[in-house]
């Protein structure tokens, strides 16, 4: 609390509720007070941090970095609002910018323990784990009774195949809190859970004892999730699926209406006269861009194609809807919105693409190519043929309802609000569906499509089929992928760590009954499954 001789009753009023909101976690009434609190007393070094968390996590990462730089100019030695600067600029996809003042924080000294848990979560979310690793077990000495810090270190492990170890920091943080939904959670996904060895009844107690968040109820309900499908209790599965997305609904709302108008755009716009225009982009044959639907199998090709000694494989980039908002002047969201795709296409595309293959470096460069595994990709497509007409397209499908499953039952943190309600989900796959159909219409010999199916029961020929693809030699290695070192951050950061499996085939026919809407909803679009 600031100190408050000279503020007024007001002020001092809307410190402490701003106060009061930041420990409860919320955001939009943070933001209300916080506001107050840098308008009536800017001198206030408080006001600033408190604004720039609802910021933060309000994820108003373009309001947030004006925010911060003219607190900056106000306190030039403002540790914490250079922290946060850190986090906006993740946030703005600008992953260059932000490690190189990463690290320059770090090495003006041990930050304290805050900075250090938000500096070492920034760095796993740049896939930079051999720096993010030993500032969580920094935490973890300075404050070993946090159970944060010992599952901001096990999430480190779980990224790099460390499983056993992330498990028994899991379990070292429930010691302390035996409730703690987001450790549950984790622990639900490293391991298989048997009737005789899970978690059930600990997630269950947890929630039946009530005083938990809408965010902790979903991490729960999507942790039983898992686990009553690991114990092949599928109804059970499906409930706790449900009520976690239904909980996660409250705070995550979803407007279809928005992803329809994106869509409508992306087709108007790159049709086949755009795309039959002449070649004008970067000459660039580096990136190979892996796309499709959440879940539908794009992690297990990179793995495959990251493990030939000509590829690197660096994960999900969102560096080219970034180079399309800042060349149109767009916001900062994840995906380009309707009106940035329509005036995408009246942009310089040599530009874009040199400027997109500049925003990867310096993780792309050592290797003659690179893999983009960015799922919503398949969004730009025609952006891409147009910005990188050498660049490879492979565009992973799987069955609607298997994809439709999966989507529901994963809890994607604040990515594809859609998957919180099982109609919405389907709606969604119908309108992916559609954009699949334009392309193989206006860009047929632009992308290759690869079926999950045929890759699970043939790997061999369709990883060769890849290769040829990509203009890749033959490498036995593409075939043992799981034996890859590399770090894994996305929701198949475990699977992909085993040999192929079939078990995923099908897997709807165990949730048929559930899934009703959904196939009521394919039925009507004409969607075979």
């Amino acid at each position: 609390m600031p100190p408050g001789d000279f503020l007024s009753h007001r002020s001092r009023r809307n410190f402490k509720r701003a106060q009061q909101a930041l420990e409860a976690g919320k955001f939009e009434e943070l933001k209300q007070f916080a506001l107050s609190c840098v308008s009536d007393a800017p001198q206030i070094e408080d006001g600033w941090f408190m604004l720039a968390e609802a910021y933060a996590n309000l994820g108003l990462n373009q309001e947030g970095i004006i925010l911060v730089n003219d607190g900056l100019e106000r306190f030039p030695d403002k540790y914490h609002l250079k922290v946060q600067r850190c986090k906006f600029l993740m946030g703005l996809g600008r992953r260059q910018e932000c490690l190189q003042q990463v690290q320059e924080l770090l090495s003006l000294g041990e930050p304290d323990i805050w900075s250090i848990n938000v500096l070492a979560k920034i760095l796993d979310m740049l896939d930079e784990v051999s720096l993010a690793r030993p500032l969580y077990q920094r935490a973890c000495e300075l404050n070993p009774d946090n159970p944060k810090n010992w599952i901001g270190l096990a999430v480190c492990e779980r990224h790099c195949g460390e499983f056993e170890q992330a498990i028994e920091h899991l379990r070292r943080a429930l010691k302390i809190k035996p409730d703690h939904a987001h450790a549950l959670w984790i622990l639900s996904s490293l391991r298989k859970a048997t009737p005789s060895d899970n978690s059930i009844e600990q997630m269950q107690s947890a929630l039946s004892a009530g005083h938990k968040s809408p965010l902790e109820q979903a991490y729960l309900g999507y942790g039983l999730g898992k686990e009553f499908e690991d114990c092949e209790m599928w109804d059970d599965a499906f409930a706790a699926v449900k009520t976690a997305g239904e909980a996660r609904r409250i705070s995550r709302p979803y407007d279809h209406r928005k992803n329809q108008d994106l869509v409508e755009s992306v087709i108007s716009s790159y049709d086949k006269a755009e795309l039959d225009k002449p070649a004008v982009g970067s000459d660039s044959n580096e990136p190979i861009f892996i796309v499709g639907m959440p879940r539908s199998g794009t992690t297990l090709v990179e793995r495959i194609l990251g493990s030939h000694s000509d590829v690197f494989a660096a994960g999900e980039l969102r560096q080219l809807a970034l180079a399309v908002q800042q060349m149109t002047d767009g916001g900062g969201g994840s995906v380009l919105d309707a009106d940035q795709i329509k005036r995408s296409t009246q942009l310089d595309f040599h530009q874009l693409g040199e400027t997109y293959i500049a925003s990867t470096r310096p993780r792309t460069g050592d290797s003659p190519r690179f893999t983009d595994k960015l799922p919503i990709n398949y969004l730009y497509q025609g952006i891409i043929a147009r910005a990188l007409p050498n660049a490879k397209i492979i565009h992973l499908r799987r069955n609607p309802l298997d994809t439709c499953w999966s989507n529901f039952k994963v809890f994607f943190g604040d990515l594809f609000e859609y998957s919180y309600d099982l109609a919405d989900t389907a709606a969604y796959y119908v309108l992916y569906d559609r954009l699949l159909h334009h392309w193989r219409e206006v860009m047929p010999d632009r992308f290759v499509e690869v079926e999950y199916e045929s890759l699970i029961e043939n790997p061999e020929a369709e990883t060769r089929r890849l290769l040829q693809y990509c203009e890749l030699p033959w490498q036995d290695q593409c075939l043992d992928f799981h034996r890859s070192k590399a770090t894994v951050t996305t929701a198949s950061s475990v699977q992909v760590r085993q040999p192929i499996y079939k078990s995923s085939l099908q897997r709807w026919k165990y949730f048929e009954a559930g899934l009703q809407p959904a196939k009521e909803i394919f039925d009507a679009a004409g969607i075979d499954y």
